[in-house]
C-alpha cells in the first residue's frame, strides 16, 4: 500500500477519524441538552435545540466543560483497555523524564508570569 511506503500513520490516523464520527452524534446530543437548559432558563418561546445569540456565553462554557470530561472518561477508557498511539505502530511506549530544560523553561515561565503581573499593577 502507498500509505505504507511512505510511512505514514495509517493506524493512528483511522483511530483520529473514528474518534471524530464517534463525538459528532456526542456533540449534538449535548448540544441540546444544553440548548434545553438555556431555553427554560430563558423563559422565551424559541424553536427546539435554538438559542438566542446572548444566550450562547452562557452556554458554550457549560457544553465545552461537558465535552471535555466526556473525553477525558474517553480516554481514560482507552487507556484501561491499552489502546495507544504507540502500541498500535508496534513500538514501545517512552516514560517521560523531568530535565534540566524542563526546569528553565519553568522558571522562564515563571519571571516573564511575574513580570506581566507587575506591569499589569503598575
Amino acid at each position: 500500500m502507498l500509505a505504507k511506503k511512505l510511512r505514514l500513520p495509517v493506524t493512528s490516523f483511522a483511530l483520529a477519524v473514528s474518534l471524530i464520527f464517534r463525538f459528532i452524534p456526542m456533540i449534538w446530543s449535548e448540544w441540546q441538552r444544553f440548548s434545553l437548559i438555556v431555553r427554560a432558563r430563558g423563559k422565551a418561546a424559541l424553536r427546539p435545540n435554538t438559542v438566542r445569540v446572548r444566550d450562547l456565553g452562557p452556554m458554550v462554557i457549560p457544553l465545552l466543560l461537558s465535552l471535555f470530561q466526556r473525553a477525558e472518561d474517553m480516554t481514560i477508557a482507552m487507556e484501561m483497555r491499552k489502546v495507544r498511539e504507540h502500541s498500535l505502530l508496534g513500538a514501545r511506549s517512552a516514560l517521560l523524564v523531568w530535565s534540566k530544560r524542563d526546569t528553565m523553561i519553568c522558571i522562564i515561565g515563571f519571571i516573564v508570569f511575574a513580570l506581566f503581573i507587575s506591569i499589569r499593577n503598575l
